[in-house]
């Protein structure tokens, strides 16, 4: 391993630490946001085009929210697992193979979970805990566009496709 390949590897070694802790904080919000995505209806007049464009963005951002969690839990498992392979069985191979595999990890890793943070923290920001979910068809099919923009991540398949 290089001098520069090493460099790269811990330091997104210590983004993927961050982005632990960070996971362990949005983990919590995740469920109630989502449901509440999935569930809420427009308040007054609704075309049937506005109708299908919301209930399929509701579908799709369910599904996506979920998906995203699990690849970040999936992602995360990579380091768990090279991490109690050094410390518990000695085998630094496992650590190193990792940190060559972490800067591709790490960007990955921010985008899936920028985005499910921007959803959660944007959603909380309209609606706070124990208010009413009051929201116009328009509002309503802007804020799940935007949302599903979200997950058109670079390089990588969308999830809410």
């Amino acid at each position: 391993m290089s001098k520069p390949d090493f460099e790269e590897g811990v330091f997104c070694w210590k983004g993927l630490i961050y982005y632990k802790w960070t996971l362990g904080d949005l983990l919590p919000k995740v469920r109630p946001v989502a449901a509440q995505i999935v569930a809420v209806r427009p308040e007054g007049p609704v075309t049937d085009e506005e109708r299908n464009l919301i209930a399929g963005a509701q579908s799709r951002l369910g599904n996506g929210i979920a998906r995203a969690c699990e690849t970040v839990r999936m992602t995360l498992k990579v380091y768990d697992d090279a991490y109690a392979d050094l410390t518990r069985n000695g085998h630094p191979e496992s650590f190193r193979d990792f940190l060559m595999k972490a800067p591709g990890l790490f960007y990955e890793l921010g985008e899936r979970l920028g985005s499910v943070h921007h959803i959660i923290s944007f959603w909380r920001f309209r609606f706070p805990d124990g208010s009413r979910l009051k929201v116009g068809a328009e509002e309503l099919v802007d804020l799940l566009a935007d949302f599903e923009a979200s997950f058109n991540f670079s390089g990588s398949a969308a999830i809410a496709a």
